[in-house]
């Protein structure tokens, strides 16, 4: 049961350069990462400052690892549907 629930864990990838976080210098590999979660089927959930915009979400990919060193990479589509809600300052 727990195995089953940790395949709907993901990690939020970026796949172009500059948005929406700074590569490392020298490597290809993104400043800050994030991950997310199925909340359904085909939805998503993560914290707003890992995708704070629909041109952020574009960009990302959600790459899921299965049982046994199989990977599932999903391209996220915001123009389907993208909520967020940032922290507001009181």
């Amino acid at each position: 049961e727990v195995l089953k629930k940790a395949e709907a864990v993901c990690r939020i990838i970026f796949d172009r350069e500059g948005y929406p976080h700074d590569r490392h210098p020298g490597t290809e590999l993104p400043v800050g990462t994030g991950t997310g979660f199925f909340i359904a089927p085909d939805l998503l959930m993560t914290n707003h400052h890992v995708l704070p915009t629909p041109e952020a979400s574009s960009g990302a990919k959600a790459k899921f690892y299965l049982k046994k060193s199989r990977k599932k990479i999903l391209r996220l589509d915001p123009g389907e549907f993208f909520y967020t809600s940032p922290r507001t300052k009181e």
